[in-house]
């Protein structure tokens, strides 16, 4: 699926270290909120997309040869007293990562990580930014799984 074929250069192997550590960050974080504020939406939900967006990335390392680091940031972020400030924090986050993507996309011209990083930038875009935006904004996102996909008025006493 390359472009083409040889080893990595060294803007791209940055390039992918700078994606890696931001997919990291961002999934340290979401699990520390999780695991203090008891698995709030949409924090539950995006974690699991930010750990599928870093085996994305590594997926690349490993087809190139680069070591895959560890998760330096475990145990290492910030913490938040409430889901809203969480939320706040989470917007401030989407916007950078959704910016580093932009940049990323300069380190080079090889397909497969062009297409990489456009994914996880529209998810950053499209996605968990628009997530955070609504909780942020005090419109809540609520701590249970819910039962449907948004579009009906429920029913009362299931």
């Amino acid at each position: 699926m390359a472009s083409y074929k040889g080893d990595l250069n060294k803007e791209e192997i940055n390039g992918l270290l700078l994606a890696l550590n931001d997919e990291y960050l961002a999934t340290a974080t979401y699990q520390q909120v999780n695991k203090d504020l008891g698995d709030p939406r949409p924090f539950s939900n995006i974690v699991r997309a930010e750990i599928r967006h870093a085996e994305m990335l590594k997926e690349i390392f490993t087809k190139y040869g680069v070591p895959i680091p560890d998760n330096p940031w475990q145990g290492n972020v910030p913490r938040f007293a409430s889901v809203a400030d969480a939320c706040k924090a989470g917007i401030d986050g989407e916007i950078l990562n959704r910016d580093l993507y932009t940049r990323l996309f300069r380190s080079t011209e090889r397909k497969d990580i062009i297409e990489t990083y456009r994914y996880l930038q529209r998810a950053s875009e499209e996605n968990h930014l628009p997530a955070f935006e609504r909780c942020g904004g005090g419109k809540g996102q609520g701590t249970g799984p819910g039962r449907g996909n948004g579009m009906g008025r429920g029913q009362r006493g299931i």
